[in-house]
């Protein structure tokens, strides 16, 4: 199997070399969403694999798991799992669905780890094996968090994490100098893979916003410490009848059964706007933790793929 990658995902490889190669042993690279940074890692890992090495790709969410491992497996890369039995089934089932085969190999010298169940296992005979560990969604990697649990026993391995949002609300810093772990960052400016120039060069799609007149009265809604709006305060200000109602007018007249993603403040909010769009004639669904990481919500958005739903709340 033969994947080419696109010239600024190739940028961000030969840069990632670089900093390696220049002393810097942890290396966070920045690229916007939709840039193909599952890409970008397994690019590294096949490099690294070819080279002898054992490599550990993180993620925190099932959905990136999956993201993760589909990718390995369109580079022809063998994996084996350190997830949950059911987690590791459900992207196993993956695989056969998209390329006709399961790729996981329990031998194999590439594993794909979730945060939580491998920061929990007893791992001291593979750390000192580990020569490279790669992160999804790097901007959680704080010197005391979970994260760091999971890499603080890697100390044969360099390290490569990917983001596109590496400015923390909070303020703190990824830099192994501030709250962080890491030695260098590769902005996506350096390597002519902003937003801006994927779009100009036809990588992601161009877009245009509305935005109605708004009827959202944050006066009374504060900031946390964290930099987020109050989650509560907010669904207050939101979860309201006349604004789905707004919303889902300004849906008929600008989307009109476009396939549509909505985001929401939470899940009780999710229930209440897919409700509404459903009393107006629309194929609504509420998706959430509440359905759990499995079947239900694999199902969910696997309908949404395929266009039997409309619209994911």
């Amino acid at each position: 199997m033969t994947i080419t990658l696109f010239e600024h995902q190739l940028k961000a490889a030969t840069s990632i070399e670089a900093n390696w190669n220049s002393g810097y042993t942890n290396v966070c690279s920045v690229l916007p969403t939709g840039a193909g940074k599952t890409f970008v890692k397994a690019e590294m890992t096949r490099r690294e694999i070819n080279n002898g090495g054992l490599c550990l790709l993180f993620a925190h969410r099932d959905v990136l798991l999956e993201q993760i491992s589909l990718a390995l497996c369109a580079f022809g890369i063998k994996h084996n799992f350190l997830t949950s039995d059911k987690t590791q089934r459900e992207i196993c089932d993956r695989h056969v669905e998209v390329f006709g085969e399961c790729f996981r190999d329990e031998k194999s010298r590439v594993i794909v780890c979730s945060v939580d169940t491998y920061y929990r296992r007893d791992t001291s005979s593979l750390s000192p094996h580990v020569t490279l560990w790669l992160m999804d969604e790097c901007h959680h990697l704080l010197e005391d968090s979970k994260w760091s649990r999971c890499i603080k026993d890697l100390t044969n391995s360099r390290g490569l994490g990917v983001t596109a949002t590496p400015i923390r609300a909070d303020k703190l810093g990824l830099g192994r100098h501030a709250d962080g772990l890491f030695d260098s960052l590769i902005s996506d400016r350096e390597i002519d893979a902003t937003m801006h120039h994927l779009i100009v060069n036809g990588r992601l799609s161009a877009y245009k916003i509305y935005t109605p007149p708004p009827k959202v009265d944050l006066s009374s809604v504060n900031l946390t410490a964290g930099g987020d709006l109050n989650q509560v305060k907010l669904a207050l200000a939101t979860d309201k009848s006349e604004i789905t109602g707004d919303a889902v007018k300004h849906y008929r007249k600008l989307a009109h059964n476009k396939q549509t993603i909505i985001f929401t403040v939470n899940i009780a909010h999710s229930e209440h706007v897919a409700e509404q769009f459903r009393k107006a004639g629309y194929n609504a669904v509420a998706v959430s933790s509440k359905l759990g990481e499995g079947a239900t919500r694999t199902k969910a958005v696997k309908d949404f793929r395929n266009g039997r739903i409309t619209i994911l709340v």
